[in-house]
């Protein structure tokens, strides 16, 4: 069996929440200033994105991925989803295997989105570069030796790293303790002339203190971030830290559903235009 090269940075798992009757999804291409409808097959997609050509199983990543994560989303959003149409507003519809589910599929999506990969990368490279170990010498010499330069070299080298080091249920589940601390609301719209949207981005952020959605400095996971994750067209999660003199007046609100505001579902969208890599996507 041939092993597949479009990788998709998100998944269609994900983006399907976004398509029409037909499953064809709205793009807003940033670079083109244009919009287009397509299927999910074509976005969030790039060559070869997760192969690490170190190793003899290339697509290791997406089998991790495709085993641990994309199961989790459709019964995940679906009940999500379900419960948003049954429960008053103010009512809880969060539980705790709820938001770990979700804090499970919110870390993997950082780990995995194009945007994130370069701090990823970042990170790697600095790790590599500290007292090389014998085997990243040997490695790189051999690489050298098949006529790559030494930054090609370092790259497929801090690619391996990298995905050897997100690749695991270790890692995705280090990081969950930071997001289930935080105070969980669904927002929803009940106007049926709005939308929330997503992005190849999905996972947005905007960090309290510094007014800054910089993921070197103020990544999603530090202390006094809120973050917004749309789970669907009407439907969009926003974790908001629990001990910021700015964000205590939402305690009263943990887990559960409000009718979202005008404002505030633009402040969503915004946030997803903002901060995506090169494309929005939406509904038709």
């Amino acid at each position: 069996m041939s092993k597949p090269r479009g990788n998709h940075t998100v998944p269609k798992t994900y983006l399907k929440y976004f398509t029409d009757f037909n499953f064809k999804i709205g793009v807003y291409d940033k670079y083109t200033n244009k919009n287009f409808i397509t299927s999910t097959q074509n976005v969030s997609k790039k060559r070869d994105f997760y192969h690490d050509t170190l190793l003899e199983n290339i697509i290791y990543w997406e089998i991790f991925y495709n085993r641990t994560v994309e199961n989790l989303i459709s019964p995940t959003f679906d009940k999500l989803d379900m419960l948003s149409k049954t429960t008053d507003n103010f009512n809880k519809v969060l539980d705790s295997d709820l938001r770990v589910k979700l804090s499970y599929i919110i870390n993997a999506q950082l780990a995995r989105s194009y945007k994130s990969w370069d701090t990823w990368l970042k990170i790697a490279s600095d790790i590599c570069n500290q007292n090389l170990p014998s085997h990243i010498i040997s490695t790189q010499a051999n690489l050298i030796k098949l006529g790559k330069t030494k930054a090609e070299a370092n790259n497929i080298i801090n690619k391996s790293y990298l995905l050897k080091t997100l690749n695991s249920n270790e890692f995705v589940l280090s990081n969950m303790e930071t997001l289930l601390k935080m105070t969980w609301i669904v927002f929803r719209i009940s106007d049926t002339s709005k939308t929330f949207c997503t992005s190849d981005n999905p996972v947005a952020f905007y960090h309290i203190d510094s007014k800054s959605s910089n993921l070197i400095d103020y990544g999603p996971l530090y202390n006094g971030c809120i973050i917004k994750f749309p789970i669907n067209f009407k439907l969009c999660l926003i974790l908001i830290p629990s001990d910021h003199l700015d964000t205590k007046e939402f305690i009263d609100y943990k887990d559960c559903i409000i009718n979202a505001s005008s404002d505030l579902i633009d402040l969503c969208n915004q946030a997803q235009n903002e901060q995506c890599y090169r494309q929005v996507y939406y509904r038709p």
